[in-house]
């Protein structure tokens, strides 16, 4: 998954997000861009500087309050790496086995690529699986610069990570909500 997946550096190469590949576009969390100055990625030795690259979409709200009806997604085409990865309209089910990825920064200037396989299950305070809006939330383990990552069934994108509560619990954008933002902007056949 390494190859498809990648951090987002800001400044001194700090890890500060994740995008992935899936259907020839690169896909993030907005919030990543509107907070940090100058963020980028690196793909097979080439910088992508991604306030300077336009974005078929963008998308992103002010507070820390998610409005059920928002997206928090800013998507980039790129037709120059090849991914298995797909977007899903299939929304998670109680009992599903996911996965989430993304790099994390172990050391000043040491990533290691982090897997992290999950149940959902109903055992957290707020109702894991539950759906608000384009959001639904997971139990999963965060990490800083997390936000942006995929949460995948196999190589099915089923949500991109928000955020989380501090507790294990985290928001996701559902894929579908992705794909609806899309198709009404024109920008996604699927």
């Amino acid at each position: 998954m390494e190859q498809y997946i990648y951090p987002i550096f800001g400044e001194n190469r700090t890890i500060i997000g994740q995008g992935f590949v899936a259907d020839g576009l690169f896909i993030t969390a907005a919030h990543i861009l509107k907070v940090y100055v100058a963020p980028y990625i690196l793909v097979n030795g080439r910088t992508y500087a991604l306030s300077k690259e336009p974005p078929l979409f963008v998308s992103f709200f002010e507070d820390s309050n998610v409005p059920e009806d928002s997206y928090d997604l800013a998507v980039y085409n790129f037709k120059g790496v090849e991914s298995p990865l797909t977007l899903s309209s299939y929304l998670p089910q109680i009992g599903d086995v996911l996965s989430s990825h993304c790099m994390v920064e172990v050391a000043e200037g040491t990533s290691i690529f982090a897997d992290r396989r999950i149940i959902l299950d109903t055992t957290p305070a707020y109702p894991i699986g539950a759906v608000q809006g384009n959001y639904f939330v997971c139990e999963c383990v965060r990490h800083e610069g997390s936000s942006g990552s995929p949460l995948l069934n196999n190589n099915d994108v089923v949500g991109i990570m928000h955020g989380g509560y501090g507790n294990d619990e985290c928001v996701f954008l559902s894929a579908s909500a992705i794909i609806k933002a899309l198709k009404e902007h024109h920008q996604f056949s699927k």
